[in-house]
């Protein structure tokens, strides 16, 4: 686990030199590259990984040609998902379909270089009639489904790389949250030039992000790139008026206090010489390397130390338990149901023996 952890935040610590353009400093030791290249593709930065390994011979080249086919992938993006978003957005839009997007392609502008982003999602919300709809123009387009999120939605791919994922549910298990985040969705703007597609705001898109990285840190799932999004639009915000409603929205949430070690956290790895001149105190160190544990050792044998971290995975294992109840109810219910209609057939053929006597 140790060595996870050292691979782990030297990875973070080549990506943020990439993001950052700084000076790389050298490699030494033996590193297993297998493995490095599986935990950076992981967490979604083994394109900027690529960029710090580029000509050091000391990395096999197998391993060096997985990294370029990563960066080469964020490469050619930029044409594909803006091609591929607005062909199936004018196709909602001509059919009067409508959507909320809650993640698309945009988030790249927010990099100083758009390639640093890598790839994602253009990501919608919309009730279960369109969902259906939207499903079959995706299907018809020639998109295949790759991934399924449960029951609230499914990521459909194209094979140039390009993927949308469609939601009619909010992928979050706790009451309070879905109450919470519903509201916040039917907030959604109109999104110029359509009538029918509506967008988040970029307040409200902040929102929507660190309450994402609060529960996948919660639920063990919470990436690096995660945090990369993060910081770049905190970074676009941190200035306006905007900061104080979302701060204030985020504790209401019952995040206010996970949400900022996060973005320290992301600040800590990303940030510039100025965003990391603030030292924190000891106390918050110990804090930042809880969640820097968990996050690079997947949350295997670090125990939880921040009181919101913990109230909110209490909140999802009840949630869950309750679900599993649910389940084995209908189960119970369908074992009933199918053994009296078993026993319905066998009384009713005895009748018609006896009948026939």
């Amino acid at each position: 686990m140790n060595r996870i952890l050292f691979e782990g935040r030297l990875l973070v610590s080549m990506a943020a030199s990439v993001a950052r353009q700084d000076d790389l400093r050298p490699l030494h030791g033996k590193l297993d590259w297998e493995r490095m290249f599986r935990i950076a593709d992981y967490n979604r930065i083994a394109d900027l990984i690529y960029v710090a390994v580029l000509g050091n011979e000391k990395v096999p080249q197998q391993w060096r040609d997985r990294f370029f086919e990563r960066y080469q992938e964020s490469l050619r993006f930029g044409d594909i998902c803006t091609e591929g978003e607005q062909e199936f957005l004018a196709l909602l839009e001509s059919r009067e379909i409508p959507a909320l997007i809650v993640g698309s392609s945009s988030r790249r502008l927010l990099y100083e270089m758009p390639e640093m982003a890598g790839v994602c999602s253009l990501c919608l919300y919309m009730n279960t009639e369109n969902y259906v709809l939207a499903k079959g123009y995706l299907i018809d387009l020639g998109y295949e489904t790759d991934r399924a999120y449960g029951v609230y939605g499914e990521r459909l791919r194209r094979p140039d790389g390009f993927s949308v994922e469609l939601y009619d549910g909010i992928p979050y298990k706790t009451p309070f949250y879905h109450k919470q985040l519903s509201r916040l969705l039917d907030r959604g703007e109109t999104a110029a030039p359509y009538t029918h597609i509506r967008i988040l705001s970029p307040s409200d898109r902040l929102i929507w992000l660190f309450a994402q990285a609060a529960y996948l840190y919660a639920t063990d799932q919470l990436l690096v790139r995660h945090l990369m999004d993060l910081c770049v639009l905190h970074r676009s915000l941190a200035e306006t008026p905007e900061m104080e409603r979302i701060w204030q929205r985020l504790k209401g949430l019952k995040i206010g206090s996970l949400c900022e070690k996060l973005l320290g956290l992301g600040y800590m790895w990303f940030g510039t010489k100025e965003e990391r001149a603030v030292s924190p105190s000891q106390d918050e160190l110990e804090v930042y390397d809880v969640i820097e544990n968990r996050i690079l050792g997947y949350g295997k044998e670090y125990p939880e130390t921040m009181p919101e971290a913990l109230a909110l995975t209490g909140s999802i294992l009840k949630a869950e338990e309750r679900e599993n109840r649910h389940a084995r109810r209908k189960l119970l219910y369908r074992r009933f149901r199918d053994d009296c209609n078993e026993l319905y057939s066998l009384f009713r053929k005895k009748d018609q023996q006896d009948s026939l006597k």
